[in-house]
């Protein structure tokens, strides 16, 4: 679980750069999800509620891309409806 930020103007897509996984190869599966009753209260800026996280599920496409072997790979988040601000968490799962 890691948060992607998509910071404080409203915006309809957010990246995140993942590094640090020895073991990522450029042909690994990659998953990336959110789950309805995250929150990201408590951690500065601006916060959302479990219910924001579950709005925001219903709108986004997640996705792993620019996987870079033995580095890591790119979290993006974008909506197909709307805009979002803040921080939001997000699951990602990786199969090399």
């Amino acid at each position: 679980m890691t948060t992607i930020d998509f910071g404080a103007t409203p915006t309809d897509t957010a990246t995140l750069v993942i590094t640090g996984l020895a073991d990522m190869t450029t042909t690994a599966h990659v998953e990336i999800f959110m789950q309805e009753d995250d929150t990201t209260v408590g951690l500065g800026g601006i916060e959302n509620s479990a219910a924001r996280h579950e709005t925001l599920s219903l709108f986004a496409i997640c996705t792993g891309t620019t996987k870079v072997a033995a580095t890591g790979f790119t979290a993006k988040v974008r909506l197909m409806l709307g805009k979002a601000i803040g921080k939001y968490r997000i699951h990602c799962i990786y199969v090399v």
